[in-house]
Formats: structure tokens, C-alpha cells, sequence
């Protein structure tokens, strides 16, 4: 994303992301000592601090030619607002936020829980590993794979939409009311912060037959879930879903797994995580 290749300063900027990433989400931003509240202020403004310092350097960097850069830090230089001009610093520091907290951290754990679910339900686990073994087997020796071979895997694309559903990485987020809003008899008014909480649907029977089970199959066809619809679709969508289908397709290929801990659970404390960090042991195929 910035193209950091001092591991000093990625690994500052990853402790600081990691601490807001975590305690961020649900906190009431009360600056008092001593509390995660404090610490997550701290960070958020030390996180700041260090990206518009990166900007600025970048900026005066004579020996990078931004027009060459392929890092999501040196496109943001050179976008342009609605008025044509140059995207302020403090715009591109809060975009290079809201990346780094929706493009690493999900991710990261739906690949977890993905790898959970695996590994308690082996005849989801078979039906992928088939059908990413007659996607590897249909390529040559030094054939690459494409992103046309992505469109091929149905089956693990419902799968990862399943493990989503049943439990998204985020378990819900805010929206301001524009106006005055009357519902179910009571009112929201203007300015008011909402939450939506993404059970309230994904566990709704009404929208979702037998909400407590497994099923891949109702993802067939379906694209909607879970990144959403219309002006508020995931504008990440299509980069999620690359990475996670790569990271099965490399997975499965290579290995079969078992949890350590049999009846380990995830938690949110507020985010999406294994409560134990869920070891597995691995066994490689043998190819």
C-alpha cells in the first residue's frame, strides 16, 4: 500500500493500525489516561502524525517519479477532487486509514474462520480441494494462473459468502441519519449516529432458510451478499474476493488441517477472533 521498505517504520505503523484496528470500532472517544479509550486516541493521532509525514516526504522525493509508482499511496498523489485539484493531506491520511483497517485486518480474519470451518466440516473441505485441484491440473508446468480461473471457482466463492454470513468480521458499523426518521414508532433524529448490525439480517429466517446451518448452496447465483448492494456495496469487494480465493486455492492445494483445539470458538471483543488463536496442525499432501 505505501511502499514502505524500512521494516523500523512498517513495523511502527502496523503496531499503531493494529492498536486502532482493534479498539477502535466501538469506543466512546473519551481522552482518558489509563484506559483503551486513551490509548486508541494516541495512536490514532501518532498514526496520523507518521502518514503525513511519509506524505510529505513522498512529495519532496525528487528521486521518485510518481507517474511510476504502483503503491496505493502514490496513485492518492496524484487523484484530483471534484474541483480538479490535488487531494489535501489530511484527505489522503484518511484514506490510507480506512485501507489499511478494511484491506488487512478482515481479510485476515475471514481467512482464519474460513480455515475453522474447514477443518470442522471435511466434506466442505473435499468438495473445494476438488474443485481447486481441477482448476491447478487443467494448467500447464509453467502456466500462471489468471484471474479468468477465479470465475471458475464457484463452489469455494459460496463457501467463503457461507463463512462470511455466518460470521462476518465486523459485526456491524455507523451511519448519520441525513434527516428526521420515523420508524417503528419511534424517531431518529437528524445528526444521530445509527448502528446496523449485520446479524439482525444475516440470522433473519426470513431472509435465510435454516439461518444456523452450512449451506454454500445458497450462494449460488447470488452476488449481494456479504458486501452489500447498491450505493454502499463494498467497494473492495472484487479485491477480497481475489485474495481470499488465492489464499484457498494455494492452501488446499498444499495441505489438509485439524484444529488443536477441538471446540474452540470465535469471540468479538469488539472485532471478529479465534479465542485461543486458533492452532492447527498441518499435513501436506502428497503431490
Amino acid at each position: 500500500m505505501l511502499n514502505i521498505q524500512d521494516e523500523e517504520t512498517a513495523s511502527e505503523l502496523e503496531k499503531l493500525a493494529d492498536c486502532i484496528m482493534t479498539e477502535l470500532i466501538f469506543i466512546v472517544p473519551l481522552n482518558i489516561p489509563g484506559t483503551k479509550c486513551h490509548r486508541t486516541v494516541k495512536a490514532v493521532k501518532e498514526l496520523r502524525q507518521k502518514l503525513e509525514a511519509i506524505i510529505k516526504q513522498r512529495k519532496t522525493d525528487q528521486k521518485r517519479e510518481l507517474s511510476e509508482s504502483k503503491d496505493i499511496l502514490s496513485q492518492l498523489l496524484q487523484e484530483k477532487n471534484k474541483e480538479g485539484k490535488d487531494l489535501s493531506e489530511f484527505e489522503i491520511v484518511n484514506k490510507v486509514m480506512a485501507l489499511l483497517i478494511a484491506a488487512y485486518d478482515n481479510p485476515s480474519i475471514t481467512m482464519v474462520t474460513i480455515i475453522k470451518y474447514l477443518a470442522e466440516l471435511p466434506h466442505v473441505y473435499e468438495q473445494v480441494r476438488r474443485e481447486q485441484m481441477e482448476i491447478a491440473n487443467a494448467k500447464g508446468p509453467e502456466e500462471l494462473w489468471t484471474f479468468e480461473d477465479t470465475r471458475k471457482m464457484k463452489y469455494t466463492w459460496s463457501v467463503i459468502c457461507e463463512v462470511l454470513r455466518l460470521e462476518p468480521p465486523n459485526s456491524g458499523t455507523f451511519r448519520e441519519a441525513i434527516t428526521n426518521i420515523s420508524y417503528d414508532g419511534y424517531t431518529i433524529p437528524k445528526g444521530w449516529k445509527l448502528h446496523w448490525a449485520v446479524h439482525a439480517s444475516h440470522e433473519n429466517p426470513e431472509y435465510f432458510s435454516e439461518p444456523a446451518k452450512f449451506d454454500p448452496s445458497r450462494f449460488e447465483g447470488n452476488e449481494i451478499v456479504p458486501f452489500g448492494g447498491g450505493r454502499h456495496i463494498c467497494p473492495g469487494k472484487e479485491y477480497a474476493r481475489l485474495q481470499l480465493l488465492v489464499f484457498v486455492h494455494n492452501l488446499i492445494k498444499k495441505f489438509r488441517w485439524e484444529k488443536v483445539l477441538p471446540d474452540e470458538q470465535m469471540i468479538r471483543n469488539p472485532n471478529l477472533k479465534p479465542e485461543k488463536g486458533l492452532p492447527i496442525r498441518l499435513y501436506p499432501h502428497k503431490l
